[in-house]
């Protein structure tokens, strides 16, 4: 298995924000009993045919830096494990992540399905990862086509 990228509050913005691919993160903590019990099902979901669709990261919110981003992208608010994926700073899923914390038992075909809708909505390269269909866009570009 590939080493896991980490994500925190400091490298989100680099590694995530302005990647050219769309990324599928899962917030966990290693104090949480369910976030144990889905580990296994994350990295099947991984090593999918879907999940090889995306980048794929994990945010440990024990520590610091995991918390914030977690708390900042408001993850919280649905509790952990947590499956999102991200085109940009945005969550693509906002309104049906892939999983939510009290989902944390579901069966991998249901993961894989739900991953499945948001991938053919995206586009991919030509290693077949989804990429975004739009740049990455910064304050000055949106003040540009506002002019």
């Amino acid at each position: 298995m590939a080493a896991t990228t980490e994500v925190t509050q400091e490298n989100f913005q680099a590694v995530v924000a302005e990647s050219e691919e769309c990324w599928l993160l899962e917030f966990y903590s290693t104090m949480c009993g369910s976030c144990a019990e889905f580990e296994p099902t994350w990295h099947a979901l991984e090593a999918s045919d879907i999940g090889k669709s995306f980048k794929t990261a994990r945010v440990n919110i024990d520590n610091n830096a995991g918390m914030q981003l977690a708390t900042a992208l408001g993850v919280l608010q649905t509790g952990i494990p947590s499956v999102r994926v991200y085109t940009n700073e945005f969550n693509f899923d906002a309104d049906a992540p892939i999983l939510t914390g009290d989902e944390a038992l579901l069966d991998l075909s249901v993961l894989t399905s739900r991953l499945q809708k948001v991938a053919d909505d995206l586009e991919r390269n030509d290693e077949g990862i989804c990429i975004k269909r739009f740049p990455f866009a910064t304050m000055e570009d949106d003040l540009d086509v506002a002019e």
